[in-house]
């Protein structure tokens, strides 16, 4: 009972963190617009974004994780679509191509469509994209694959040493310590998958890029 009690403080300390930066980073992303330097100004917008991503993020999961929000029928290509259009200007900025792709398994109608929490899952999606944007290096293209009850995203960039996967995904790590982790990400992401009951995988291969896959319980 202890424990249990302990659980739903932390968990309830982790909502109302979550909920509370959201209002300071509203505020922050107006001031930006104030900005008179383009290039500082960009760099700003990016990192406000990924602030509030991870925001939401945390305030998902921790929705999930209390069993406040019921799961619905969420369609992976709708999300993903969305996803990459809001990083298009990112993208543009750093020179990368995204592009979203279906793979040969899929066909038939409701083949991407999966039970889960749209927020959460969309979340989960922007981290990886975000992600593979800022530290892929090398990378000119980052790709969206859309497989039956699964999402991918691969870039095509130097990739990662053989056996590194999982390090990556421990929070605050990261393949360059002179860059900002995205561990605490990549983590959350493992956990929105784990309340989801489907798994979150990095494959890679060192000057071959990386593929990190979102693999969900099928709907049907």
């Amino acid at each position: 009972d202890e424990i249990n009690a302990y659980i739903k403080m932390q968990r309830r300390f982790l909502g109302n963190a979550a909920h509370q930066l959201r209002t300071p980073l509203t505020l922050l992303r107006a001031r930006i617009e104030d900005v008179a330097e383009p290039e500082l100004k960009i760099a700003l917008v990016r990192d406000v974004r990924r602030l509030t991503s991870l925001v939401s993020a945390m305030l998902d999961l921790a929705r999930l994780q209390n069993h406040a929000i019921e799961k619905q029928p969420i369609d992976l290509a709708v999300v993903a679509r969305d996803v990459l259009a809001d990083f298009t200007p990112s993208a543009l900025d750093a020179g990368i191509e995204l592009s979203l792709e279906h793979a040969e398994a899929v066909g038939g109608e409701g083949a991407t469509v999966v039970q889960g929490v749209e927020a959460a899952v969309r979340s989960a999606l922007a981290n990886l994209v975000g992600n593979a944007l800022i530290h892929a290096v090398g990378a000119r293209r980052v790709t969206a694959t859309l497989d039956r009850g699964s999402v991918s995203i691969s870039d095509d960039g130097g990739g990662i040493s053989a056996g590194d996967e999982r390090q990556f995904i421990e929070p605050f790590q990261t393949g360059n310590a002179a860059e900002e982790g995205a561990g605490l990400g990549l983590s959350i992401v493992q956990e929105i998958m784990a309340a989801h009951g489907g798994e979150f995988i990095i494959t890679s291969t060192a000057g071959s890029g990386t593929t990190a896959s979102l693999r969900f319980p099928e709907a049907g």
